[in-house]
């Protein structure tokens, strides 16, 4: 399992959310693993009036290990973005390859994606092939939106076609096209495909600028952070 940070941001992205999810990418307390250690990475567009910029950075490396991280410094009009901590739950999933955010092009479209959780990989027209569910997803979701979907309307469908194979499918979808930018956040587990300890574990929790997983906002207890409900939001 993972930890995932997505992000809607005016001016600056808080350094402290940013080392929120570092801390619980090196220890947390809420998972049976005991931390994220598989690599991590982000994706940013960064709007200044008409003109947009993208930071895109991913990692073998742990994030808490990683000296890159400390560097990182996002500033402008508008930023969105994702960014993942990544435990593998399959050994030869390990590498730069499988760091989330994953990136494709669909339609027009650039679809940037991350996830927490597992699917059986049953749900997909080839189980066996070698890739992480989560990039699955994203391969599922980019052929939706090469058919005519729009990629809100894609993530919708496929959110529904796998659901009853997954554990959780906390994620987000963040999709540019031309000057359009936007972020979608998924909220979904199953408590009967449970594989961590604790229901919280799977929580998600979001102000108006930032959703993030149970064990980011615990480092947060000051920044009015909510429990969102199952399904659909947008930052």
């Amino acid at each position: 399992m993972c930890r995932i940070l997505a992000f809607h941001v005016k001016g600056e992205l808080d350094t402290q959310v940013l080392q929120a999810i570092r801390l619980s990418a090196e220890h947390d307390e809420l998972s049976i693993y005991g931390g994220h250690p598989d690599g991590w990475g982000i994706v940013a567009i960064i709007r200044n009036g008409d003109d947009l910029s993208s930071f895109y950075y991913r990692s073998s490396k742990p994030i808490f290990k990683d000296n890159f991280f400390n560097l990182i410094h996002l500033e402008g009009e508008e930023i969105t973005g994702i960014l993942h901590v990544r435990k593998a739950g399959k050994s030869f999933l390990l590498g730069l390859p499988h760091a989330h955010p994953y990136h494709i092009r669909a339609n027009g479209y650039d679809l940037f994606f991350a996830h927490n959780g597992s699917v059986n990989r049953k749900a997909f027209k080839d189980p066996l092939k070698p890739y992480t569910d989560s990039y699955m997803i994203l391969e599922d979701i980019a052929n939706y939106v090469n058919s005519g979907l729009d990629p809100h309307d894609a993530f919708k469908e496929e959110y529904s076609r796998v659901k009853d194979f997954a554990s959780s499918l906390n994620s987000a979808l963040l999709y540019v096209k031309g000057r359009q930018v936007k972020l979608n956040v998924l909220h979904f587990f199953d408590l009967n495909h449970m594989k961590e300890k604790s229901e919280q574990y799977y929580h998600i929790y979001c102000n108006e600028n930032y959703c993030m997983s149970s064990s980011v906002a615990s480092h947060l207890p000051c920044y009015n952070l909510e429990r969102v409900p199952i399904g659909f939001k947008e930052l």
